[in-house]
């Protein structure tokens, strides 16, 4: 086996040393020439501007052949550089969701503990999306749409709460499927009405250079040791002419002490209008949020908006025992015939 591993190392390692370093870039479809990676330094902000995160969960509490119980929460977290802004925070939700597979797709029912129902997105717009993923690769991934929905319209929700700052979404601005698009255009569309920035930052990110090497590992590799401050690279030029729903897109350090990096979309429309300045502000007030001990150059704002939408393994198991003594017979049956590799993973010691 030594040998095995030590052939498939060797494989791996002459791969990723032949893989180019100085060709295209490929972003979400784009080609963009490496040439338009611009490093810059983040400007200190002393005024750091409200940033608004909204973070969610989801976890299956029930899977059966013909239905699907989950768990979701939504939660946003605010913050003006270390101090916490209760009265822009938009009130929390947890809500249960039914999915039942029907001869002509999937139909969701929602149970939510609260009564903010403005966070749950309607039928329509749940039919279209679970239409785009059936099919797809994401198919799976179905019982998650109410939960994906749900961050944007609470997005949508801190929007009309404040007057300036930023709202940023946990991950890629990059949404898949025409229902989602339209939904994050609409959001980013009245946020900007508002004067307000709507911003995702990603954790990981499968951006890479044409020949296959990981974008970030070549950024950092190329200006991490060589900056004593925060910095940001811009991933080709912003659109000129930015239509709604477009965004660009940055690589950032957030705090010289990290080791990451991250990826951050930033709607073009309000980075055109703000100009470059405005952008790294947004910038800077990300930085000035991003020195918590617990994850140096990550905004504390999304770490506790991630903390308190998790859906922790113990309370998904509590709630999945709970259900069960819920229901009869039949469904109790019908909920172990999508048991079976958890049981045979027990017997087996997997």
């Amino acid at each position: 086996m030594d040998e095995q591993f030590f052939r498939l190392g060797r494989e791996i390692n002459s791969a990723y040393k032949a893989a180019p370093t100085t060709d295209e870039i490929m972003p979400d479809g784009r080609t963009v020439p490496s040439s338009e990676c611009t490093f810059r330094h983040i400007p200190t902000n002393d005024q750091p501007g409200v940033l608004a995160c909204i973070d969610g969960g989801n976890d299956t509490i029930l899977d059966t052949p013909s239905c699907v119980g989950t768990v979701n929460k939504l939660f946003c977290s605010a913050f003006r550089g270390r101090e916490r802004l209760r009265e822009h925070e938009v009130e929390p939700l947890k809500f249960l969701s039914l999915m039942r597979r029907t001869a002509r797709g999937p139909k969701f029912d929602f149970f939510p503990y609260g009564d903010n129902q403005k966070l749950l997105p309607g039928d329509g717009m749940l039919d279209d999306a679970a239409r785009e993923l059936t099919g797809r690769d994401g198919k799976h991934r179905l019982h998650s749409l109410p939960r994906m929905l749900g961050e944007w319209l609470m997005a949508r929700e801190a929007a009309m709460q404040l007057e300036g700052g930023s709202i940023i979404m946990d991950g890629s601005l990059s949404v898949r499927g025409e229902t989602r698009r339209a939904l994050a255009r609409n959001v980013m569309g009245e946020a900007g009405r508002n004067n307000v920035v709507v911003c995702g930052l990603s954790k990981t990110t499968d951006l890479q250079m044409a020949g296959g090497r990981p974008l970030l590992d070549h950024i950092n590799e190329k200006y991490g040791s060589k900056a004593a401050s925060p910095w940001y690279v811009d991933i080709g030029q912003p659109p000129e002419d930015p239509k709604p729903g477009d965004y660009h897109t940055m690589v950032v350090k957030l705090h010289m002490l990290s080791t990451r990096l991250y990826r951050l979309d930033m709607d073009a429309i309000m980075y055109r209008k703000m100009g470059r300045g405005g952008a790294e502000a947004i910038l800077g007030s990300l930085v000035a949020n991003s020195s918590d001990a617990t994850m140096p150059g990550y905004p504390y704002a999304l770490l506790r908006a991630d903390r308190f939408a998790k859906i922790h393994r113990d309370e998904a198991t509590a709630l999945t025992l709970h259900l069960q003594y819920m229901l009869d017979a039949g469904p109790r049956r019908a909920a172990m015939l999508n048991t079976q590799h958890d049981y045979l993973n027990r017997v087996t010691g997997g």
